[in-house]
């Protein structure tokens, strides 16, 4: 897990090993954004990490109760809860070189993704395979959850170098 920005309002985030982003705030909520390319108001979705408890308002009803968000006392423990999450819940990309998917376009084929390089390779239908270089992680597995992967890479892919292999 890399620190990579502090917020004015001195929030930690940090780019876990899938490639996701996990926030740690000073009132003690924990947030991690979410696998697929998610968006709102051009910022990504994030769900919250604290666990939760009821609340009762009416003991007498069985759903009487609201869930609440348990709040971490301090920055430390939210840190700790992070660190959590990704140890259980985070493929370690350091172990995995390659891996790649099949996908359901009309026009690509599949795409592979080398971790260590971090080169990602899509094949087209028409034959042609192209090379993107300096591809993070986290971009591969935006790609990878897409649900438009053409739109994706004439809107992201298209900013990193490429080079086409074939005709």
């Amino acid at each position: 897990m890399n620190l990579i920005k502090v917020t004015k309002k001195g929030a930690l985030h940090f780019e876990l090993l899938d490639g996701r982003i996990g926030a740690v705030y000073p009132s003690g909520y924990v947030r991690v954004s979410t696998k697929r390319a998610n968006y709102y108001n051009r910022k990504r979705l994030m769900y919250q990490v604290n666990k939760t408890k009821k609340e009762w308002y009416n003991r007498s009803i069985p759903w009487g109760y609201n869930l609440k968000r348990v709040k971490e006392p301090n920055l430390i423990q939210a840190f700790k809860l992070l660190q959590n999450f990704e140890d259980k819940n985070c493929k370690n990309s350091s172990n995995v070189t390659m891996e790649g998917f099949k996908c359901n376009s009309r026009a690509i084929e599949a795409a592979e993704y080398e971790v260590n390089n971090k080169r990602l390779t899509v094949f087209f239908k028409n034959g042609s395979i192209y090379n993107y270089s300096d591809v993070p992680l986290r971009v591969y597995n935006d790609f990878r959850s897409s649900t438009s992967k053409g739109s994706f890479l004439n809107n992201v892919l298209k900013g990193f170098n490429f080079n086409k292999i074939t005709v």
